[in-house]
């Protein structure tokens, strides 16, 4: 599927017009469509568009040997190296007798236990 044809379904879905969308993307709408008829819309820009609706977009890989792979999975397994990655900050934190300020996103918390 083309991206011209996955944003003409979404605002067609959502029942907004592509000039709306290429302003909320901070976008001159001919610019937008021009990137939609010309097919030069980056995965990365497509991402963009679909985040400013309040969409979410899913890939599936397929390989030749029968295995699959989404970006949820590999959403998944960022998440948890991430707070793996937190876990480990704490500890070094408790280790260092909590001299130093630790910073870490409000998407995973640090709590007493570390966890």
């Amino acid at each position: 599927m083309k991206t011209a044809e996955i944003i003409n379904i979404v605002c067609s879905d959502l029942g907004i017009a592509k000039a709306d969308l290429a302003k909320r993307m901070g976008m001159i709408p001919s610019s937008l469509y021009r990137k939609l008829a010309r097919e030069s819309m980056t995965l990365r820009e497509l991402q963009e568009c679909l985040d400013v609706l309040g969409v979410e977009m899913e890939i599936n890989l397929r390989y030749p040997d029968g295995n699959a792979s989404s970006s949820q999975v590999n959403q998944e397994l960022l998440i948890s190296r991430l707070q793996r990655e937190k876990r480990t900050l704490w500890h070094m934190w408790i280790r260092e007798g909590k001299r130093t300020t630790l910073r870490i996103s409000s998407l995973f918390p640090v709590t007493e236990d570390g966890t």
